[in-house]
């Protein structure tokens, strides 16, 4: 079978790599402007197919899922999530999401709407008391934040402090572009560097 076609500009050794990382939305939103539903990402080390028609997306995660498995990201994540639901896999993934089935039951989640209304309601209320209008917002942060907070509500049903979730947030935050910067950059240190690396940072 051939490969989808790639955007241009891919390079000897690094592929598509440069033009990802310097804009990986971007690059996204070109790849399927340019090319269409199905296109080609080239890496040194390996081949990514990118699909965006939600047929095919649909595809691939629910109607023939058992062909294919979760992406090499999922393996960075382990390094930072551990083997939990969103990184697991086969059998173990079946019986993690057995465990978790109760709490994500449509009618457990339409009990939680009104918590989630009102969490919603006091950030709104928060911004209007902490920014004015031209000020600039850390959405990530914030958004993050806010899914922390319905979280604890939610599926925790504790109600945790602004200053415990701020923690969490920032905590959260170096994970995500830990995980984020090796997963769009092939030229990383191996796992085994990593505690190393992390410790001569901190003396």
């Amino acid at each position: 079978m051939s490969k989808p076609p790639g955007l241009p500009g891919s390079k000897p050794v690094f592929g598509h790599t440069l033009q990802f990382r310097k804009d990986p939305l971007r690059f996204f939103e070109k790849c399927h402007e340019e090319i269409g539903d199905i296109a080609w990402l080239q890496s040194p080390f390996r081949d990514v197919v990118l699909i965006f028609k939600p047929d095919y997306v649909k595809y691939v995660l629910q109607e023939n899922n058992k062909a294919f498995r979760k992406s090499f990201g999922y393996d960075e994540l382990k390094t930072l999530l551990g083997q939990g639901l969103l990184t697991s896999e086969g059998e173990t993934w079946k019986k993690q999401r057995r465990l978790a089935q109760p709490a994500f039951h449509k009618e457990r989640i339409a009990q939680l709407v009104n918590i989630m209304g009102d969490v919603v309601e006091e950030t709104v209320a928060n911004f209007k008391k902490q920014y004015k209008s031209g000020d600039e917002i850390d959405i990530t942060f914030e958004m993050n934040k806010l899914a922390l907070d319905i979280v604890s509500r939610t599926l925790f049903q504790t109600d945790v402090s602004k200053d415990q979730i701020d923690e969490l947030n920032h905590a959260l935050g170096v994970v995500i572009e830990f995980g984020a910067k090796r997963i769009r950059d092939p030229f990383q240190p191996p796992k085994c560097c990593l505690l190393y690396t992390s410790d001569a940072a901190d003396e």
